[in-house]
């Protein structure tokens, strides 16, 4: 049932997408008043004002609207409550407050390892932000860290207004440049040392290359669903140089999708897929 005004204390996991009505702060609960602890979700998602935004980390307590993730509008409209199951999020709500700043026992190792990734994604993600200013920054951050929060609602309607707002979506064509650039640039470098490219073979090295950058830009990004559908099929690609096989076929294909089904069974009816 919706909880108005109740206290909610956490760990703030990440910053979801922006909405419509502000930013939006993941958060992992640790109380939540007139839940008892076997009833806690095992994520938030809370709205906040601009100027209240706290970074990945934190140990946040505050005041909350929370309601249940929303069913469909419509007959087969989207249904952010099914989406929301998947991963993990079991209330959405909007913050009352500006959210404090507060002192947490330690968190489980699994979360302390995803805030510790998190707090540096929010660090890189600041710094392109001051490096390069707005709005610059907050479109190259989003398609960097997957953070979109300081994009304005107006440069969001006018992106979409263009039908390009999906180049801030870190997906398959994000893998490709950044995997793809990579492997096509150490593969150049080699050939360019004649010393090097004789004792070594240069589509190896650079499928290993490729593997590594689109390893990492899945942690920067912060692994979201499409990222890491599009980072299997890429790992099979690479995977399929180095043994020496056929990189693009229908055989990759299919075992990406098994390999995909295998950790998100629910990807199966997304378009995405």
């Amino acid at each position: 049932p919706p909880l108005a005004g109740v206290t909610v204390e956490g760990w703030v996991v990440d910053l979801a997408s922006r909405g419509t009505t502000g930013p939006r702060l993941l958060i992992a609960p640790t109380y939540v008043r007139g839940l008892p602890d076997d009833r806690l979700p095992k994520r938030l998602r809370i709205t906040v004002k601009d100027e209240d935004v706290i970074g990945p980390g934190a140990a946040v307590r505050l005041t909350a609207l929370l309601n249940p993730p929303p069913p469909p509008a419509a007959p087969g409209a989207f249904d952010f409550a099914r989406s929301a199951y998947f991963v993990g999020v079991g209330g959405v709500g909007v913050a009352l407050k500006p959210p404090d700043v507060i002192d947490l026992p330690p968190p489980p190792w699994r979360l302390g390892l995803q805030l510790a990734i998190n707090r540096a994604r929010w660090a890189l993600t600041r710094a392109i932000i001051d490096r390069m200013g707005q709005p610059t920054g907050g479109i190259a951050a989003a398609m960097v860290t997957g953070h979109d929060y300081s994009i304005s609602q107006d440069d969001t309607n006018q992106m979409r207004n263009a039908g390009i707002s999906h180049i801030l979506s870190i997906s398959g064509v994000h893998m490709a440049i950044v995997g793809g650039f990579i492997f096509f640039s150490v593969r150049l470098l080699v050939s360019l040392w004649p010393w090097l490219a004789v004792r070594i073979n240069g589509k190896k090295a650079a499928a290993v290359a490729g593997l590594i950058a689109v390893g990492l830009y899945l942690v920067v990004s912060g692994a979201p669903p499409p990222a890491q559908r599009s980072a299997i099929t890429a790992t099979i690609a690479f995977g399929a140089i180095l043994l020496d096989r056929r990189a693009i076929t229908l055989r990759g294909l299919g075992l990406s999708a098994l390999i995909v089904l295998a950790i998100q069974p629910e990807a199966v009816v997304e378009p995405g897929f």
